[in-house]
């Protein structure tokens, strides 16, 4: 019969406790955890295509007429006015972003907005140790 002993101080970990491994991963701290001052300054993402569904009809009566446009005088009437209309809105938006005023439709500050209202309230500098 085995001595009890030997059970209990037994060298070998028990295999039910694996779960309590400490992480041998440690997180690694590239940049320091601290707010910028500004935000990046670029362009407002006008990428959106305008006027699809009047250059699509424009085209439709092309290839119906061959291509005549003396055919297809409303549609094509239809589609520069369209365009027009989505150049004028579009000076709107960056003259509202030269003034500083939000931006239309969406609710948000533009960035020199953004900007000036971060160099009134600076970030206090940080002494933050990285370790290295």
């Amino acid at each position: 019969m085995p001595k009890l002993s030997d059970v209990v101080c037994k060298t070998a970990p028990l295999r039910k406790f694996n779960n309590y491994k400490p992480n041998p991963y440690k997180y690694k701290i590239v940049l320091p955890p601290v707010l910028r001052d500004e935000v990046s300054n670029r362009g407002q993402k006008t990428n959106k295509a305008v006027c699809v569904q009047e250059m699509s009809t424009m085209m439709v009566c092309f290839k119906r007429n061959n291509y005549d446009e003396s055919l297809c005088h409303k549609e094509v009437t239809d589609f520069t006015k369209c365009v027009v209309n989505a150049k004028e809105a579009r000076r709107r938006q960056e003259q509202a972003i030269t003034e500083g005023k939000t931006l239309e439709g969406t609710g948000k500050q533009s960035a020199p907005v953004v900007n000036k209202l971060l160099s009134r309230y600076p970030q206090p500098k940080s002494h933050f140790y990285l370790g290295k």
